[in-house]
């Protein structure tokens, strides 16, 4: 006879490994895709009433913006702190 799978199992969060491996292969595409993934993502995990998004959606959402968060700090220019203002 066929089990009923338990209500917890649908909204079960990613081990540290999936996790990995999900980074692993976003971190492998351009900016333009991994942005691409996370707007899917955010879409993904927008609450429509009383419907909470899914913990691995969750997951995903925040492993997209932590890899463009960290290529947006790589890539900004010299802040106004950090410039050197030479006299003539």
């Amino acid at each position: 006879m066929a089990r009923r799978p338990d209500p917890a199992e649908f909204d079960r969060p990613l081990n540290r490994a999936e996790l990995a491996e999900r980074q692993r292969r976003l971190a492998m595409l351009s900016s333009h895709h991994v942005a691409d993934a996370y707007r899917l993502a955010h879409d993904v995990c927008r609450m429509e009433g009383d419907r909470l998004p899914k913990a691995s959606a969750v997951q995903e959402l925040v492993t997209a913006w932590k890899l463009l968060w960290g290529w947006r700090k790589r890539r900004e220019p010299m802040g106004r702190g950090n410039l050197l203002f030479l006299r003539f």
